[in-house]
């Protein structure tokens, strides 16, 4: 990065990686979700592993 400029995401800046990494997940995952139902399988596994990662998001942003 030139200057010294450091880009940021607005509103992210202090957010851990890893919070970022999880919130991407969880977008993957619905869109999956979405496709799996539409082609007519069963999307109980999925569901409960958007749950899972929705409950550590939330742990880990109260820290």
């Amino acid at each position: 990065m030139s200057n010294g400029i450091k880009r940021t995401i607005k509103g992210q800046e202090k957010q851990p990686i890893r919070l970022l990494h999880l919130r991407a997940q969880i977008v993957a995952l619905t869109g999956t979700i979405r496709q799996l139902e539409q082609a007519g399988f069963d999307t109980a596994e999925t569901r409960h592993l958007v749950g899972r990662r929705r409950a550590e998001l939330k742990g880990m942003s109260r820290r």
